[in-house]
C-alpha cells in the first residue's frame, strides 16, 4: 500500500490517495493522526483506492506519519504504513507592509500580510542596518514585528524577506517596499544657556536624530559660527563667537535634518546673549 502526495504542508487542504486492497465503504476507516482533518473519504468500485480530502492544521507537529487503515468488525483488521507521509512548515508568502517608512534610529512596529505564518517558525529580516527585535505570529495571514533602525543605517528602499524554517519552508521577499528615512530631530536643551557679548564659547545641542551631513544648526544673526560637529545622534557642538554687537536677550535655535524625512524643529530662547561683567585691572593715578 502506499499514499500520495506523501508531503503535506500546515494549513494545507489538500486530496490524498491511498492505494491497496479490502477497502469498502462504511467499513474502511483511515486515522493520520493529530492536527489532520478529514473532510471526506470515499472508496473506489474495485475497493483498491481510498480517496480522501483533508485538512492540514496550521498548528500540527511536523514531521514523518504513520497512516492506520482499518476495517470493522465483524472480522476486519488494521493495517499501519509506517513513515507513509510528512509534514513540513509550508512557503510563506507576504503582499503588504505598514508603516512603510521608518527613521534612522527609531524603533517602531509594522505588520505584515501574507499567508502560510506560523508561530515559532516564521522570521522577518529587512537588513541592511534594521534589526528585528521581535516577531509575533498573530494569524496564518498576520504578522507584528518589532524592528530597530540604526543611526547610521543608509537611507533608500528595503526587502522584506519572510523565511520559514525547514523541514519544508521557504522565502517570501517583498521587493523595495520599506523605506529609511532621516530622523525629525527634537532639541532638548542648549548648554550652557547664557552666552556673553565679546566671548567665543561652545555650545552643545542635546536632542535626539542628529546625522553627520544630514543635520544643520542656525542660530540666527549675529554671531559667527566657526564650527558644526554633529558628536553623537544626540549631542550637537557647536563654536561660535559673539560679537559686542550681538543682539541682547534670549535667541532661537533651529535644528534641521534633510530629506528623505527629516525635518525642521525649534527651541524658543533656547539660550540668551548677556552683557558681561566688567572686569577692573587696576586704576591710575592712585
Amino acid at each position: 500500500a502506499r499514499i500520495d502526495p506523501t508531503v503535506w504542508a500546515l494549513g494545507q487542504a489538500l486530496t490524498v490517495t491511498l492505494t491497496g486492497a479490502g477497502f469498502f465503504p462504511d467499513v474502511t476507516s483511515l486515522a493520520l493522526g493529530p492536527g489532520i482533518n478529514m473532510n471526506s473519504c470515499a472508496v473506489d468500485s474495485a475497493g483498491e483506492r481510498l480517496i480522501v480530502s483533508i485538512s492540514v492544521s496550521p498548528d500540527a507537529a511536523t514531521g514523518q506519519r504513520d497512516s492506520r487503515v482499518t476495517n470493522s468488525l465483524p472480522g476486519g483488521g488494521e493495517s499501519v504504513l509506517i513513515g507513509s507521509f510528512a509534514i513540513v512548515n509550508p512557503v510563506p508568502s507576504v503582499t503588504w507592509v505598514e508603516p512603510a517608512c521608518g527613521a534612522k534610529g527609531g524603533t517602531l512596529e509594522i505588520i505584515l500580510r501574507g499567508l502560510n505564518f506560523v508561530h515559532g517558525v516564521t522570521t522577518v529580516s529587512l537588513n541592511p542596518g534594521v534589526s528585528t527585535d521581535s516577531v509575533t505570529v498573530l494569524s496564518p495571514s498576520l504578522i507584528r514585528a518589532r524592528i530597530s533602525v540604526s543611526p547610521s543605517a543608509v537611507v533608500g528602499a528595503r526587502t522584506i524577506v519572510v523565511t520559514n524554517a525547514p523541514p519544508g519552508g521557504g522565502v517570501a521577499r517583498l521587493m523595495h517596499v520599506f523605506n529609511v528615512e532621516n530622523a525629525l530631530p527634537a532639541i532638548e536643551r542648549v548648554e550652557p544657556d547664557v552666552v556673553w557679548r565679546g566671548e567665543k564659547v561652545k555650545l552643545e545641542i542635546r536632542g535626539s536624530g542628529f546625522s553627520p551631513g544630514i543635520t544643520n544648526v542656525a542660530l540666527g544673526s549675529g554671531f559667527v559660527i566657526e564650527s558644526t560637529r554633529v558628536a553623537s545622534p544626540s549631542a550637537i557642538e557647536v563654536t561660535l563667537f559673539v560679537p559686542t554687537s550681538a543682539e541682547l536677550g534670549g535667541r532661537d535655535v533651529q535644528v534641521s535634518n534633510s530629506s528623505p524625512g527629516g525635518g525642521e524643529v525649534f527651541k524658543r530662547s533656547a539660550f540668551s546673549v548677556h552683557n558681561p561683567p566688567p572686569q577692573v585691572d587696576g586704576i591710575s593715578p592712585l
